[in-house]
């Protein structure tokens, strides 16, 4: 990879390959429950604080 004497795919292509078939797809679940305890938080600190909340704190 980034290698220029292996031309456009070898420089570009498979980079592209690595970041978006491989990383992305392992890193995607994490996300997702970041955010779901995101939520989860923002539903137990509005349930508990009401008049306190605030959504510009999320």
């Amino acid at each position: 990879m980034l290698r220029p004497r292996y031309g456009a795919l070898g420089f570009v292509a498979l980079l592209n390959v690595l970041i978006f078939q491989v990383l992305f797809p392992l890193v995607s679940p994490i996300m997702d429950l970041v955010l779901i305890v995101s939520l989860l938080i923002a539903g137990f600190d509005h349930a508990q604080h009401p008049d306190q909340y605030s959504p510009d704190a999320l």
